[in-house]
Formats: C-alpha cells, structure tokens, sequence
C-alpha cells in the first residue's frame, strides 16, 4: 500500500491484515493535492464552526516554533519538540450523552497549506490527557519533520476524561459512557468530528486517513482496525496494550513481589548495579560503566552470590533472599 508510513495496518470491510514495519514517516506523494486554508487564515481559522453535540472552545492561529530538544524529559522522545509552522489550533468537545459522563475534549490541528491527508494520534495509559497531535509518530527519527510539518492535518483526543490530581487514574472507568469511550468509541467520534472540520475549513474532504499510536495507543490501532475498518486508511500500532486484563494482572504480581522485605532499597540497588558491573561492564574490552551484551550478562552474572546468609539482613547485607510465603504466593 502506498502511504507515508512505510508498511501500515490496512484494513477494509472485505478482508483485514496487520503488517509490522518501522514507523518512519515519509513526505507525501507529489500527486498529493494541495489545499490552502484560505487568502485569510486567521479570519478562517476564527470562524470555524462546529454542530451540536460539538462545541469548539477555541480556534487560534498558533506562531511557527522551531526544532527543540530539552535537557530532561519522561522519556527520549519527550525531550524532542519537534518544529512545527504556522497552523490553526482548534480545540472543542463533544458532549456526553449521561450528563455524568465528562466530555470527550479534542484537538485538531489544520495547517495553512493541507496535503489531502490526515493523521490521528493515540493515546497512552489510562489517557485522561489530552493528546495534542503535534509530537513526532512512534519511533520516528528525532531529526524528522513532524506529520503537520509535512502538511498533514493531525488531531488527538483525551478519549472522553480527564484525570484528576488525588483520585486512580481508571476512577472513569465507573461511568459507563466513560468506560465506553475510553474503550472505542471517543476515537471515532473525534475522527469523524475532525473529518468535518476538515471539509468545513478546506471545502474537500481527506483523501486518505491514518492513526498512529503505541501501547495504549496501539491498542486504540488495533481497536480502530475491528471495529471501524472503513474509517482509516492506513492504522500504525507499535507495541499494542492488547492483553488489558493480563497487563494489569502482572502489575499486581510485579506489585507483590516487592511489598515489603521483597522491597529494593536505593542501597541494595546500587550493590545490584556494582555487582552487575563488575561481572559484565568489561567484557567488551572497555570499562565504561555501560553493559554492552545485556543477553550475556545475564549468563555470566550470578544473582546466588548475593544472597543473604541466613537471618541476615540490612542495606549493605540483604539482596537476594529466599522467598518469603507472601512473595512465592505472588
């Protein structure tokens, strides 16, 4: 399938396969066509309009910002802010049918020069938060355009809660439009609600349509491609939360296996990472203090000799003990 993303999920009524393939994003064909939002972006962009049940908050042109990358971040690819030009920001909501159930918020991103495509981005967690649409796709090369850069016009959603400081992450889930939302259908509402402000502000509707999303994100791929095959052209899911109730079983395992005494202190894991180092950090001629064969380390490293003499225990004494009943019933 031609695309921009390499090799994808293609999905139709009549037939449906899944095919794994980097997530590299590439430029749009050339035949792509072009779509500007107006001789007056800004008067466009204002003046977009949505129906009941949706409602827009706001629409704004947002300044062009350039490539960035930040000293910290939760992860890798958190520290890249990608550069992104000068596009309208639209954020609105859909509202719940259960006036309990929260709001389903949105947002889309319409650039000042569209390429007939669009990209919908996944979510990650328990969502809660909303998914601005304007990162890099799942494992793209840090220096790569982002899909708005491209031309792309890119939409996400908080998949219908939002989560709250004090209160579990899945407290949503007790609401069962919320429960259903987060589970499937916030993500086509927000597809289909981005596909009309698409037409509205271009007057053409998209030529193809695509979702990109890992974990959590992946799994809403996968849930796009089994329940709405008609609605995506292409879906990339990387790394799919697709087993939820196995996933959150083995949290509890991994949970009760560390509650107390099986719980490592910052000094035990520091003696972990010393004796790690010292059986595996030179075996590739360098001692660097990085392990560059983790699959052999773990043939050469011998966990038993740190192993607590009986009754014995302490920071710099206790690592590894026999199980104790709690943690073998884990």
């Amino acid at each position: 399938m031609a695309g921009p993303f390499g090799t994808l999920f293609r999905a139709t009524v009549a037939r449906s396969f899944v095919c794994l393939a980097t997530a590299s994003l590439l430029p749009a064909p050339a035949t792509a066509a072009e779509h500007k939002l107006g001789p007056d972006p800004a008067a466009k962009c204002a003046g977009v309009k949505a129906d009941a049940p949706v409602s827009i908050d706001s629409a704004t042109i947002v300044p062009a910002v350039p490539f960035a990358v930040a000293e910290r971040g939760p992860t890798p690819a958190g520290r890249i802010t990608p550069a992104t030009p000068e596009f309208c920001r639209v954020l609105g909501r859909i509202a719940p049918v259960d006036p309990k159930a929260p709001p389903i918020r949105f947002q889309v991103n319409l650039p000042l020069t569209w390429n007939g495509r669009t990209v919908q981005y996944g979510g990650g967690g328990f969502n809660g938060l909303l998914i601005s649409g304007l990162a890099l796709p799942p494992s793209a090369p840090f220096d790569s355009p982002s899909p708005l850069a491209q031309g792309y016009v890119t939409y996400g959603t908080d998949s219908g809660h939002e989560t709250k400081p004090g209160e579990p992450p899945q407290q949503f889930a007790l609401n069962e439009e919320a429960f259903v939302n987060f589970s499937h259908a916030a993500y086509k509402k927000v597809r289909d609600v981005a596909v009309t402000l698409v037409e509205r502000a271009y007057g053409a509707r998209p030529e193809k349509l695509y979702f990109v999303g890992s974990s959590e994100g992946g799994r809403e791929g996968l849930t796009m491609a089994q329940r709405y095959p008609e609605s995506f052209d292409g879906i990339y899911a990387r790394v799919p939360v697709i087993n939820w109730t196995g996933l959150q079983h083995v949290g509890v395992r991994d949970g009760l296996a560390t509650w107390g005494d099986g719980w490592l202190r910052p000094a035990q894991v520091k003696l972990v990472h010393e004796a790690v180092l010292a059986a595996c950090d030179a075996q590739d001629g360098v001692a660097d203090g990085l392990v560059a064969d983790p699959v052999g380390c773990k043939k050469r490293f011998n966990a038993a000799k740190l192993q607590c003499a009986a009754g014995a225990s302490g920071d710099q004494l206790a690592l590894i003990s026999q199980s104790s009943p709690s943690r073998e019933s884990a």
